[in-house]
């Protein structure tokens, strides 16, 4: 095919002899007229999120030239393929446009000048097919940007239409489509780090996807997650915060390829898009991502920062999901990435799909329930050895639902609701409200006991928690603050240590018992000794396990023990079953205790009459606890 480089004003000009003379004044004017109207319209150039001037400018032309066919113009996809983006007077609503050599939307926009075609003879190109038979020329406009090419295309019923009407009064349609590239590239860019953001982010990975389903080839779709980057920001403020996340984001960029995109998602989480990559090297890249940040980062101010990251990935097609949901997915495989400990990256698998659905369905059950006010709670006694005549001095609240079909369903049928940040408060509230009251109807039966809560990290550190507690309280006057006890999960994560330990001394100075759940499990113990003011530590019910056989975990119950009459503090054993594990637990000093072999949980109904017939083995009370 003879694709002319660019007409020359002599042939246009010869051809259109052959035509019905026209008003070029009038032609000139109607197009000056659509540019103004638009620049003018408060509704469309007010509207910098969208390219909405520059389809405005197309359809516009189209209505008021009775010469101009239609109107469009194209964005570069990849290396070999334009594909258009608007597309005002025909019927068609998509065009694909290879690369070819001499093509004169290829050609305008290596050259960045204007480029007018004409048939002369020769057959129009496959990607005008469908456009409209009466097109007798055709100019190219390029208005990219730096990392985006963008050409303008106008097609007219006339020949030499370009010539004798002046090809200035159409420049000004790139110098409007300029504009609106760069208002809505403005709108879609973090003016901090001058990357993509969420929106744009989303735009290519809906594109990517598709571009990866027509090519055949991979798509990685990840999620960064920057480690440490809040304690950072609250040491030195939020222009270091601002300074470190800018050389992070450098960091990254530099880990990639040019095809590839970062975007900033929000706050200090980015989304990558890893074109035409395999599993392994994905793995390759997360890699070298997590050991350059690594390195330790040297702030503006002169302060030294160390940071890590946590990634979670997925890749279509292996992942035949929807843009939102490969991007839901990468975000369930960093959290996975962050429960496993960060600093490290996760793919999204079968297992994890499963699991996240599984969560998703307890969700759902979870705000159901509170919904139509199913849940409730039962309540398991604790007993201390050294108090025969009065063994039950409290009880834990523990969260129970009932189905739809009326059965009655434990908490652990609910996943990690009761953790989730959409439901930890509430339940929070519900079980402060429950527990108070439950302790108000015991007293006036002349029951007093302790009763023990649990407390999401989430609702901790909740800025109402504070109020939820005084709010609470307020409502059982009659009820001494010293009848409960909050306590907080040692093995949760507790992102903000400073917050959560002064909301706990909060109650502390309420009067508000303060207790260590699952103490031992996690990785801050002594930490949580020393910086909470807790009067109870709860022994988890893992080191109970093998007591009887393995003298290691008896002994370090019996350092724990130790250490706590020391401190002042109480030491409660969860999950005794058999008489044996009690035994051995007095003998090294931890005299309370919880659990089936004490009794199990039940509704509150039931706890008066139990506490009255209960009484201690008689082969636990000629024991005698070490001094």
């Amino acid at each position: 095919m003879g694709w002319p480089r660019r007409r020359t004003a002599r042939p246009m000009m010869e051809a259109a002899c052959d035509t019905p003379a026209w008003d070029v004044e009038a032609e000139r004017q109607s197009i000056l007229r659509v540019l103004l109207q638009t620049l003018a319209d408060p509704g469309v150039a007010g509207d910098p999120g969208d390219t909405r001037l520059l389809r405005h400018v197309c359809h516009g032309l189209v209505r008021s030239s009775a010469l101009v066919a239609w109107c469009g113009y194209c964005v570069r996809t990849d290396r070999g393929h334009f594909e258009s983006r608007c597309l005002a007077g025909t019927a068609k609503t998509r065009l694909r446009i290879r690369k070819e050599a001499a093509a004169p939307v290829w050609q305008a926009a290596q050259e960045q000048a204007v480029v007018v075609w004409g048939p002369a003879g020769d057959p129009p190109p496959a990607w005008m097919v469908g456009l409209g038979p009466d097109v007798r020329e055709i100019a190219c406009f390029p208005f990219g940007q730096p990392d985006r090419d963008v050409v303008g295309i106008i097609g007219v019923r006339q020949a030499g239409y370009f010539e004798r009407v002046g090809l200035i009064y159409f420049l000004t349609f790139s110098q409007v489509g300029r504009l609106a590239l760069q208002l809505h590239d403005q709108a879609l860019r973090d003016p901090l780090t001058h990357l993509p953001n969420r929106r744009l982010f989303l735009e290519r990975l809906a594109q990517a996807r598709n571009k990866s389903r027509r090519d055949g080839r991979f798509l990685g779709i990840a999620i960064l997650d920057f480690d440490g980057f809040k304690e950072v920001n609250d040491r030195f403020g939020h222009m270091a915060g601002d300074d470190l996340l800018s050389q992070a984001a450098q960091r990254v960029r530099r880990t990639l390829r040019a095809d590839d995109m970062l975007a900033r998602l929000g706050g200090d989480e980015f989304g990558l898009l890893l074109w035409d990559i395999h599993a392994r090297d994905l793995d390759k890249v997360c890699e070298r991502m997590l050991s350059d940040l690594r390195r330790p980062f040297r702030l503006a101010n002169g302060d030294a920062a160390v940071i890590s990251a946590s990634i979670g990935i997925t890749c279509y097609p292996s992942d035949m999901s929807s843009p939102a949901s490969l991007l839901r997915h990468a975000d369930a495989a960093l959290y996975e990435a962050k429960r496993q400990g960060r600093d490290q990256y996760q793919a999204h698998t079968v297992a994890l799909r499963a699991r996240m659905t599984c969560h998703g369905a307890a969700h759902e059950h979870m705000a159901q329930a509170l919904f139509d006010r199913r849940l409730l709670f039962h309540y398991q006694p604790l007993v201390r050895l050294t108090h025969p005549e009065r063994p039950v001095f409290g009880v834990e609240a523990l969260l129970r639902w009932r189905d739809k079909e009326g059965r009655l369903r434990t908490a652990g049928d609910l996943g990690d609701s009761l953790d989730h940040p959409r439901f930890a408060r509430n339940i929070g509230r519900l079980a402060l409200a429950r527990a108070l009251s439950q302790a108000a109807s015991w007293q006036v039966q002349g029951l007093t006991l302790r009763v023990a809560i649990n407390i999401s990290p989430y609702h901790l550190l909740d800025r109402r928690f504070c109020a939820d507690i005084e709010d609470a309280l307020a409502r059982h006057p009659d009820v001494a603050p010293q009848r409960l006890e909050i306590e907080v999960t040692e093995s949760a994560p507790l992102p903000d240590f400073e917050r959560a330990h002064a909301a706990l001394a909060h109650c502390a100075r309420l009067g508000i018992r303060i207790g260590l759940d699952d103490f031992g499990t996690g990785h801050a113990s002594l930490s949580y000794l020393q910086r909470f003011p807790a009067q109870t530590i709860k022994i988890d019910r893992s080191f109970l396990q093998d007591i009887v056989a393995n003298p290691r975990d008896l002994a370090i119950i019996g350092g724990i023990a130790a250490t706590a009459r020391i401190l002042g503090l109480d030491v409660v054993a969860e999950g005794v079953e058999h008489p044996e594990q009690a035994r051995l637990l007095k003998d090294v000093g931890c005299e309370r205790m919880q659990g089936y072999w004490v009794a199990a949980p039940m509704p509150p109904e039931d706890i008066l009459g139990w506490v009255a017939r209960y009484h201690l083995p008689r082969s636990l009370l000629s024991l005698r606890l070490p001094p």
